[in-house]
């Protein structure tokens, strides 16, 4: 059996319990591990080189950016704002619908879940007086991706 690709049609957002309305696009940032030289005397050497030792030492869990369609009376939008506005760590949600491509989740999608900050002031855009208004949606994480496969 090949796999079908799954798309994220029927996706939500939500920041603190509410849910953002007409999500445009996201992405969510790499994840890095910091590495912090340790060389020492007692180093491994290669020849008369001294290879240079690292030990992982700090993990920067990323970032998350998106877009959506501006909806004035958005609960979504409403909850993005507060949190810019008073700084407040907040609780982020993607939730997938099931997989209906075909392969393995038949009642529940996959959820991905962090604690971070909002970091742009979600304000709306135009770049035509005939196109829809949009906002930019960035925060930070900071806690590593939370993952919890679908059923």
């Amino acid at each position: 059996m090949s796999n079908k690709f799954y798309t994220a049609a029927g996706m939500t957002l939500s920041v603190n319990g509410s849910n953002v309305a007409n999500i445009k696009t996201w992405s969510i940032g790499d994840t890095k591990t910091t590495l912090t030289d340790v060389t020492n005397f007692g180093s491994q050497k290669l020849g008369t080189v001294i290879v240079k030792e690292q030990i992982p030492s700090m993990i920067e869990p990323g970032t998350f950016s998106g877009e959506a369609y501006y909806v004035p009376n958005d609960d979504g939008l409403s909850a993005l704002r507060n949190a810019y506005s008073t700084t407040e760590l907040s609780t982020f949600v993607l939730t997938f619908p099931p997989d209906t491509a075909g392969n393995v989740q038949t009642s529940t999608g996959d959820v991905i879940s962090w604690t971070g900050y909002v970091t742009t002031d979600p304000v709306p855009s135009a770049t035509s007086p005939s196109t829809p208004m949009t906002y930019k949606i960035d925060a930070s994480m900071i806690t590593i991706l939370s993952i919890t496969s679908g059923s």
